[in-house]
């Protein structure tokens, strides 16, 4: 009687259900609104359990990028909420238009004070040639936070950068061409290979440099073994000058390759250097030098220092010196206490010095690069890949808490009491490029 009752009318269990189904199917088409909400409401279940949160102004661009790569939606609060000038500063914003230049789809939204920061809609890499103008910063800070992007676009990547090419904040372009090229090519990037040319130079305070990345597409990346540093075979490098005496360079060149040749004899500086009437348009003088090595197992360290031209605090706008945005004071016009920050045989010392220090930490990649080859090693296959790092940065410490946040990817780390190195492995996400046809 029971089953009979439920059913709701006469003749066999078969002949009952048909009306239930009927008239259940008949609710469902005459309150279409429930059935709207109900999938609004599991839409924002979903959302809040798969997106992005995260507190603060650190790791800007890496959450960035990690939210479009993983396709989950993020959330950046409380973005300089008590600095004297709150929210993000013009190189952020810069760089979040720089990403929705490179990718089709993507949606980010920033609130009217700018200490909220949004990805709602995470968008795919499309490629082809894309041109920008870098403000606030160097081109090295936009290109080192796009690197993994380029590599899963849909087609080659041909991206043209304007602005500041070199500055002692953010990378060096020259340090791009050389070593951050030979890191790439270690994940299977080598047909082609990815090329950095540098068509002019720019320095600080009014930088007109441009530069041209050209990568490849990928259809996935290949694991990596870098555990064995070796011996350095070579030292090699660029000392740069624009708008000053070529002595300068030759000075730097100098100093360099005396520091060096002490321990090897293979050492080869390069000079560049750019008068005024080489260049398009004006730029501003300064010089440097950017110095790597190579070892005898393929690692590659570097190195740099600038010289250039910053102004000194001003205190006219009420602004004060700002370590938490890295950011290099400019002027539109001259300013009586812009001086070169050291002389041409400092700034070699200082650069070949760090070098001997990046070598003596014992890692297979120097600092700088240590967050890039974190990332990429948890975007490999599902295989195991190692490393060899010096002493972890802060910057890596917090890339390796959003890897693990953004991809669910945990690396094991294991100290060499011999020379304090890390030795970093992870099974990776198994990433691959859905835009690229499968050969």
């Amino acid at each position: 009687d029971g089953p009979l009752r439920a059913g709701g009318g006469g003749g066999c269990c078969g002949q009952r259900s048909a009306p239930s189904r009927r008239r259940q199917s008949g609710d469902a088409a005459e309150r279409p609104s429930d059935r709207r909400s109900r999938r609004a409401r599991h839409a924002a279940c979903v959302s809040r359990a798969t997106m992005l949160r995260f507190e603060g102004a650190q790791m800007f661009r890496s959450r960035m990028v990690a939210s479009i790569l993983s396709n989950r939606p993020m959330l950046i609060k409380g973005i300089r909420e008590l600095s004297e000038t709150p929210g993000v500063t013009d190189y952020e914003v810069c760089f979040a238009q720089l990403l929705d230049k490179l990718t089709n789809g993507t949606t980010i939204t920033i609130n009217s004070t700018g200490t909220t920061v949004s990805v709602s809609k995470p968008g795919y890499v499309i490629g082809g040639s894309i041109e920008h103008q870098c403000e606030g910063r160097s081109v090295g800070y936009f290109l080192e936070g796009v690197m993994p992007l380029c590599l899963f676009a849909k087609e080659p990547i041909q991206l043209t950068l304007t602005g500041i090419t070199n500055d002692e904040v953010d990378i060096s372009v020259d340090l791009l061409k050389t070593v951050t090229m030979r890191v790439l090519s270690r994940f299977g990037v080598s047909d082609p290979y990815p090329s950095v040319e540098v068509i002019e130079r720019g320095l600080p305070p009014h930088g007109k440099g441009k530069i041209v990345f050209s990568c490849p597409v990928l259809r996935e990346l290949k694991p990596i073994n870098l555990t064995d540093p070796g011996f350095v075979r070579k030292v090699r490098g660029v000392a740069y000058g624009v708008r000053i005496s070529p002595q300068l360079t030759n000075r730097m060149a100098s100093t360099a390759r005396g520091v060096f040749n002490t321990l090897l004899p293979d050492v080869y500086i390069n000079t560049d250097h750019f008068k005024g009437r080489d260049l398009g348009m004006p730029s501003d003088p300064g010089y440097g030098l950017a110095i790597f090595s190579e070892s005898t197992t393929g690692c590659f360290l570097g190195s740099k220092r600038a010289a250039i031209r910053q102004s000194a605090v001003s205190r006219e706008n009420g602004r004060g010196p700002r370590a938490e945005r890295l950011e290099v004071e400019r002027l539109e016009t001259a300013h009586p206490d812009v001086e070169p920050l050291s002389g041409p045989e400092e700034v070699s010392k200082n650069a070949s010095f760090q070098l001997l220090e990046e070598i003596e930490r014992g890692g297979c990649i120097d600092t700088t690069h240590q967050g890039l080859v974190l990332m990429l090693m948890a975007l490999c296959p599902e295989d195991v890949s190692r490393v060899r790092l010096g002493k972890l940065s802060p910057k890596s410490v917090h890339i390796l808490r959003l890897i693990q946040q953004a991809f669910g990817v945990l690396f094991k780390l294991k100290t060499d009491e011999s020379d304090g190195s890390v030795l970093c492995s992870c099974v990776g996400a198994g990433y691959k490029n859905l835009s690229r046809r499968v050969t």
